[in-house]
């Protein structure tokens, strides 16, 4: 992605769009889906308990070695902008945030309310200036195409 693309406008993004794709994908593998969008509730059947939101925590701090080593093998570095699919409550974004640096972006996207909220009541707790969590699903983002420089999603069905 160039310097001169430019980056999309959060408030902006929040409105009706007509676009009809989104993109996705995990540690560097991108796929483009057509024409979808989310039809029922937010499936997650093992729900938003206080446990499981717990669980959830800990499991990202339990894969982070793993997902540090594959964004080194990725090469995610300064500057770059990053979008985590599926970010539930913490996932990669402090991870993310913190290689791509004051001059990158890091988006989460989540479907959950609740995981939103959590997310970025993480990020307001950690000082993440360059992170954003949007309420939207995978499938259906509205974000620009190609404004991204990476593309992940981590457990994400």
């Amino acid at each position: 992605m160039g310097e001169s693309d430019s980056w999309y406008d959060p408030v902006e993004w929040m409105g009706e769009s007509d676009s009809s794709s989104a993109y996705l994908g995990g540690y560097g593998c991108v796929a483009r889906l057509e024409g979808e969008q989310m039809s029922e509730p937010d499936p997650y059947f093992l729900g938003y308990r206080p446990a499981e939101q717990a669980r959830l925590e800990r499991q990202a701090h339990e894969l982070a070695h793993d997902s540090a080593w594959l964004f080194d093998q990725v090469g995610v570095r300064q500057g770059w902008r990053v979008i985590e699919i599926g970010c539930g409550p913490q996932g990669c974004l402090g991870l993310l945030a913190e290689r791509v640096g004051a001059t990158g972006r890091v988006v989460g996207i989540e479907r959950s309310t609740e995981q939103v909220a959590r997310a970025q009541q993480f990020v307001a707790d950690n000082h993440f200036t360059n992170v954003d969590v949007l309420h939207a699903d995978a499938r259906r983002t509205d974000l620009p195409a190609h404004a991204f420089d990476f593309a992940t999603a981590r457990l994400v069905k």
